[in-house]
């Protein structure tokens, strides 16, 4: 699930599990175009295969240690940690050549902020003695500028359980502590409201009015068939997983202010 607050002059995001890629994607390209500072990013970047490689090619400071299974000594996945005590300084167009390239194997849980100056939108810095901002280019200072580009993922991915901690949870608490898994922050103007629009809802273009102040998306998926692999892979359960092909139907309800309208996608994965 997401939802998308759009007010006068910002724009306030709240997602469920594997959004966070996209929205960072977006929240990068909704900056200016001459925006020159640094990024302090932190966060968690986690994969099933090595991602060094490209760390290195983008000449990154960041290592992914292999985190392996106590009992076979195997490589479960890989996990590149960046504290919020250490973060990494990054340029721009570094850090969306790294999403770019990662998003399809590797989930990015990122952290980082950007203040832009109110009136030459360049990046404001916070002096740690005089705890104000200030622009690096006109020099003004503030205690918290109004302009502000965030995201902030939890660094977890959620995991399914069947345990019940006390009283049931409804159905709209449920998405209301999804949708707290990634929070972002960025400002409104109607090249981003397309933006975001094209990249998450283009199935629901034509529904969309120009003005609007609350959208909520909901997937829900129902698989109704599971096409097994070869026998003889039975023995490698991860593999079996794996390989094993799920055809459903992708259920698409979306929710626009006082509307709501309803798609149906067929997949096999």
């Amino acid at each position: 699930m997401i939802r998308i607050k759009f007010s006068k002059d910002k724009i306030t995001i709240g997602s469920a599990f594997e959004y966070e890629d996209v929205l960072a994607y977006i929240l990068l390209k909704s900056l200016p175009e001459l925006f020159n500072g640094e990024i302090k990013l932190s966060g968690k970047i986690i994969s099933g295969s090595d991602f060094n490689p490209t760390l290195n090619r983008l000449g990154l400071d960041l290592e992914a240690e292999q985190k392996k299974d106590k009992e076979t000594g195997k490589v479960q996945n890989y996990i590149c940690n960046i504290s919020n005590k250490s973060p990494v300084h990054i340029i721009k167009s570094n850090l969306l050549s790294l999403i770019e390239e990662l998003h399809s194997s590797c989930y990015l849980l990122f952290d980082f902020t950007v203040y832009l100056c109110s009136e030459c939108f360049s990046h404001m810095i916070l002096n740690p003695e005089t705890k104000m901002y200030t622009c690096a280019s006109c020099e003004k200072s503030q205690k918290k500028p109004n302009v502000e580009f965030s995201i902030k993922t939890k660094g977890i991915p959620p995991r399914p359980t069947t345990k019940q901690k006390g009283v049931p949870k409804s159905e709209n608490q449920k998405l209301a502590n999804k949708i707290k898994f990634c929070q972002v922050m960025m400002e409104n103007s109607p090249e981003v409201k397309q933006m975001l629009l094209d990249e998450l809802t283009p199935d629901f273009i034509d529904e969309i009015p120009i003005k609007l102040k609350l959208l909520e998306l909901v997937n829900n998926y129902h698989i109704n068939n599971l096409i097994l692999p070869p026998k003889e892979l039975m023995k490698n359960s991860k593999m079996f997983r794996f390989l094993t092909i799920r055809e459903g139907i992708l259920e698409r309800i979306l929710s626009v202010d006082d509307n709501s309208f309803e798609n149906t996608v067929q997949f096999k994965i």
